[in-house]
């Protein structure tokens, strides 16, 4: 019964995941809950009984179009642990800009975009930058610039990249990326500069080489495929890996 009872929950909970409500013609408000509830009986021992465990997602978002050429958006996100008191204390459960950002269109008049702040960014599927999205804390979101140019032959695109993780207070990512054949082939280039000083004869530095490719054969068949080279060296270790 208690199993049923956290179905019947999570089912009823997903009905609200995502709602987006127009307020004026040129503003937007979203809204995104992701419940996830575990339920855990791996131990073989049928006199334990179940354990659940889940935690709650949210984000509201607003998004403002004064022009064509101008977007502000702005989400904001909390997360907490089902019925964990402990959650209430910072900074898990305070809300936290998960995106902060101006883009502009047609900048100079050029077939250009400008976009400054804190985003998400993925390209491809996710594997090389980007994915994460059904993770706790909502998809990967980076503070920087992206510059885009769209020739008529496809998209480039240019981004430098802040990333402070659990340590490094100089951590940079560089992006080169594409987009060409109607969407079908998408490259990319990241190059990773750690400028923290560990101790090591070299600073931390990785280059990842790769493409997203995606083309339909047919009706029924299509090709999907991610390929990346990566180079350089961790902590005096050369780099030197491959995914295909």
């Amino acid at each position: 019964m208690r199993v049923l009872i956290s179905l019947v929950m999570v089912v009823l909970m997903a009905s609200f995941a995502f709602a987006k409500v127009p307020i004026t013609d040129t503003v937007d408000m979203d809204f995104n809950m992701r419940p996830r509830l575990i339920v855990d009986n791996r131990d073989f021992n049928a006199d334990t009984g179940w354990a659940d465990d889940g935690d709650l997602r949210t984000m509201i978002g607003i998004s403002v179009s004064p022009n064509e050429d101008l977007f502000v958006r702005i989400r904001l996100r909390e997360s907490r642990g089902l019925g964990d008191q402990g959650t209430l204390a910072g900074p898990t459960a305070e809300f936290e800009a998960q995106e902060a950002y101006a883009k502009l269109k047609d900048v100079f008049g050029r077939p250009m975009t400008f976009t400054v702040g804190r985003f998400e960014y993925e390209h491809g599927r996710g594997r090389i930058v980007g994915a994460t999205g059904w993770s706790t804390f909502g998809p990967r979101n980076y503070d920087g610039i992206h510059i885009g140019f769209k020739p008529s032959f496809g998209h480039i695109g240019f981004a430098v990249l802040r990333a402070d993780e659990k340590g490094p207070v100089d951590y940079n990512i560089v992006i080169v990326d594409g987009c060409f054949l109607d969407g079908a082939f998408k490259p990319l280039f990241v190059a990773e500069l750690d400028n923290e000083d560990y101790g090591a004869e070299d600073l931390n530095r990785r280059y990842t080489m790769g493409f997203f490719y995606h083309r339909g054969i047919g009706e029924s068949l299509s090709i999907v495929m991610d390929a990346a080279y990566q180079m350089g060296a961790m902590m005096d270790i050369d780099v030197a890996s491959y995914m295909i």
